[in-house]
């Protein structure tokens, strides 16, 4: 089940220090949804979440 990050809550371009992988739609498992939300700013792509955790 794909779901859309929840970008709004981030005050880029920093990234709190947390971890919990994350799998994008993109292909690459990212180290957190703030990093999915900068690349999605970066590229442009509507980049979906299609787990959490390694893929």
């Amino acid at each position: 089940l794909k779901r859309t990050p929840n970008c709004n809550q981030y005050k880029l371009p920093g990234c709190p220090r947390d971890f919990s992988l994350i799998y994008g739609s993109n292909m690459p498992t990212h180290p957190k949804e703030c990093s999915l939300c900068m690349k999605i700013r970066e590229d442009g792509h509507d980049t979906k979440i299609i787990q959490s955790g390694l893929c």
